[in-house]
């Protein structure tokens, strides 16, 4: 029953079979897997990404690992220094492991996304953004808070959506790495999410084998090789594919968390699945 589902949802044919899930044995694994596969199959993934998306995500265009604003080189630096301090995930199969319990704790950012969306239109304007700052307690720049505001504002339509939104916590967890300056369970009444973007930053450390700030494809193949999973290569070019936004042949942890709400589909949550 489920794996007719799963063909259906890919567009196959009942009784015939549908790209790899990885020997995932898991239902929810499965899901997560589902979502991954058919993830690389949206518009925003074809060969056609503009210049402007591509800068849009930070990148330069035809050049790769090169921050173009203070806001990124400090998410590197972040990252660096994280990474300095090692990972507890052991490898990528771990990592799928987590998604449903990632979800579950992601989804519940709803509520706190209703609370600083104060025109109730679906989206965090620029206004409603420094409140929530300010509400957090974490300060930011004005130059700072317009970059964040934009590196999350994927459409460009001036406006942080849900999936934008669990985005942005996450980056100003990495760029606040301090429990005084973060206390996301106390102030924000979500229990669990500081341990969820503390795994989030975990299996990105993971990936970034040479702590550069970065994943290359050529990380992300050793990542899944020693996963043990058959045809590493062809599963690593397509799971980099999905993160690579800017098509720029690397990944910054902006674009592994955008990446990362989709294959959980936070991108799905609707009005109704506030308690998914």
């Amino acid at each position: 029953m489920l794996m007719n589902g799963v063909c259906r949802h890919l567009g196959y044919a009942e009784g015939r079979t549908p790209l790899p899930l990885e020997n995932v044995k898991t239902d929810a694994s499965i899901a997560v897997n589902v979502r991954m596969e058919t993830f690389v199959r949206k518009e925003t993934f074809t060969e056609g990404t503009s210049d402007d998306q591509a800068r849009k995500m930070g990148g330069v265009v035809g050049k790769s690992e090169s921050p173009e604003t203070k806001l990124e080189a400090k998410m590197v630096e972040a990252m660096q220094h994280r990474a300095s301090k090692g990972t507890t995930i052991k490898s990528f199969n771990s990592i799928i492991l987590k998604f449903p319990k990632i979800d579950h704790t992601l989804r519940k950012c709803k509520a706190i996304f209703e609370q600083f969306d104060e025109d109730s239109n679906g989206a965090i304007d620029h206004e409603e953004l420094k409140k929530c700052l300010h509400k957090l307690q974490v300060c930011f720049t004005e130059e700072e808070i317009e970059d964040l505001f934009k590196a999350c504002d994927m459409n460009e339509d001036m406006g942080i959506k849900f999936n934008e939104f669990i985005v942005l916590l996450c980056l100003v967890y990495l760029l606040k790495d301090n429990a005084t300056e973060f206390e996301a369970k106390s102030r924000m009444g979500v229990p669990n999410l500081e341990a969820t973007f503390e795994t989030l930053v975990d299996a990105f450390v993971l990936l970034d084998k040479n702590k550069d700030g970065y994943v290359s494809k050529t990380e992300m193949v050793q990542a899944i090789n020693e996963s043990g999973e058959r045809s590493s290569g062809p599963i690593a070019t397509k799971r980099f594919e999905e993160m690579d936004w800017d098509k720029n042949g690397s990944v910054s942890f902006k674009e592994f968390l955008f990446a990362f709400t989709t294959w959980v589909g936070i991108e799905e949550v609707g009005d109704n699945d506030e308690h998914h």
